[in-house]
Parts: C-alpha cells; structure tokens; sequence
C-alpha cells in the first residue's frame, strides 16, 4: 500500500493537470490572474481546441519551466517522490522509483483507455 496510495494520488494530479480544464476553471474563480489566462481566454474563443499548456508553449517557448510542466514524464518524476514524501514520511529510493514507473504506467494507460473508450 506504500506503493499505490501514493502512484494514484500522482495520477489524480496528473490527470487533473493535463487532461482537465481543473487549473483554468480554479484560476478563474480565486482570480489568480498572474497566470496569463486572459490572453488564454481569448486565444481560445478563436481555436476552440487550444488547450492552456499549448497556449504556455507558444508563448514561452524558450522557457525551461514551462516545457517541464507541460511535460506529463517530467512532471510525474517530480510530483512523485513529493506525493511519497507526504504520503509515507520519508523518501525511499527503490519505492520513488517504483512509484514513478507505476504513475507513468497507470496514467499513460488510464489516458489510452479513455482515448479508446470516446471512439
């Protein structure tokens, strides 16, 4: 259980993250405008399908920060040993990697049942 509490709260997070308007729809309501999302907003009415870390990408593109949160692998390798940190207390390497390659795992597989599901 040290192992999957803490691999499906990184999935939740990620999943929320990149599959979800969850970000912009909270930044919206605690009006966290210092995340560019009025420039966003208008850019998408125009490209419906434009999503917020396609919008960071373009805008930032030479930014190191912005590429590693948009980056589902990169971001998973970070979020993890965090999540197993608050989770169980301490940091054990073989359980962080482990963790990390079930996150990976359980979300890239979680995103190609739903991809497969909408037909």
């Amino acid at each position: 259980m040290e192992i999957l509490y803490p691999t499906f709260i990184t999935v939740v997070l990620m999943y929320a993250w990149f599959e979800t308007d969850a970000f912009e729809v909270y930044s919206k309501a605690f009006n966290l405008s210092w995340f560019g999302l009025g420039k966003y907003e208008s850019e998408k009415k125009e490209k419906p399908m434009f999503d917020y870390h396609t919008h960071l990408l373009m805008r930032f593109p030479d930014s190191f920060w912005v590429k590693l949160v948009t980056c589902p692998v990169c971001v998973i390798v970070w979020v993890a040993p965090l999540v197993s940190f608050l989770y169980n207390g301490s940091i054990v390497f073989p359980i962080i990697f482990m963790e990390i390659l079930f996150s990976w795992t359980v979300f890239f597989g979680l995103k190609t049942l739903i991809k497969a599901s909408d037909g």
